[in-house]
Parts: C-alpha cells; sequence; structure tokens
C-alpha cells in the first residue's frame, strides 16, 4: 500500500469520525492555515496486532468545548475539562478502529489502549517520528486539526 493511499484512509476516519461522533465538519487541506497559532490537545493511543504503532489526533484547545458538547448532547452548557479530555481520546479511539482494519486483513484483531491527553503549549516541539509516519490535516471552523499514523515497522 502507498503512503498516499495511507495518507488518504487516515484523513477519511478523521473526516468522517468528527463529523458522525460530534458533527464538526472539517476539510483536508496540505498544510495547515493556522498550524502552532493557538494552544492545543493532543490524544494519542497505541495499538497491537497485525500491526503495531500509535495515532494521534491535535486539536486547538478552543474546539474541544464544541466536540464534548455536540458529542454529550449539551446543550447550552459548557462541558468539564475532564469532558473534553474524554470526548478527545474517545475520538482518537473511533479514528484509530476505523483506519486500522482498512490497512490490515479485515480479519485482524488490534488491542488499542487507552487514550494519553497532553495539553500542548503554543510552539512546542514535535515528537520524533516512527519508522513509518503519514500525518494529514484538517481545517475546521475554529482551527486546524493534524491527525498522525506511526507504525513500529515498515507497511
Amino acid at each position: 500500500m502507498e503512503k498516499d493511499e495511507i495518507k488518504g484512509k487516515l484523513i477519511e476516519g478523521a473526516v468522517s469520525s468528527l463529523e458522525r461522533l460530534a458533527f464538526i465538519f472539517s476539510y483536508p487541506v496540505e498544510v495547515p492555515e493556522r498550524e502552532g497559532m493557538d494552544d492545543s490537545v493532543r490524544a494519542v493511543v497505541s495499538f497491537t496486532g497485525r500491526l503495531r504503532g500509535s495515532l494521534s489526533i491535535e486539536l486547538p484547545a478552543s474546539a474541544l468545548t464544541e466536540l464534548a458538547g455536540n458529542m454529550l448532547g449539551l446543550d447550552g452548557e459548557t462541558p468539564s475539562i475532564e469532558q473534553q479530555y474524554d470526548a478527545l481520546g474517545e475520538t482518537a479511539n473511533v479514528i484509530c478502529g476505523s483506519v486500522l482494519p482498512s490497512l490490515a486483513e479485515e480479519s485482524a484483531i488490534f488491542d488499542i489502549g487507552a487514550p494519553e491527553i497532553t495539553p500542548i503549549a503554543r510552539g512546542s516541539f514535535e515528537m520524533p517520528d516512527g519508522k513509518f509516519e503519514v500525518r494529514g490535516y484538517l481545517e475546521l471552523d475554529q482551527g486546524s486539526c493534524t491527525v498522525k499514523l506511526r507504525l513500529d515497522e515498515e507497511l
């Protein structure tokens, strides 16, 4: 499978998951328009099975209120920071669960770990690359979203 095809599956999984889970509409871009301008929050889920690695999603901190509020059906209430982080972690799980089967046999079994949530201050350093990495960018109403898939081995 070519890297561009994998990137396409990653972006498709992220766009679809954000829309289905939280009614957040996004569109893919080659280069984020607003990357690094705001504080953001990253959720990372690791996985093992036919493939080993991790998937991350990073959103502007300002987008988490909408994400959690829509996912939890809160009408006019502001979700707590814990609810916002839980919503982001669940989003990472769902994206990972939708992308992995498209990269391996449909019958492949994966163990997806609990999400790790990390607030990221503006201008912070990037995590080191894995052996194989694909990343995609989405534009949302409230900023740029980055999704990244890292594998411990070449695909």
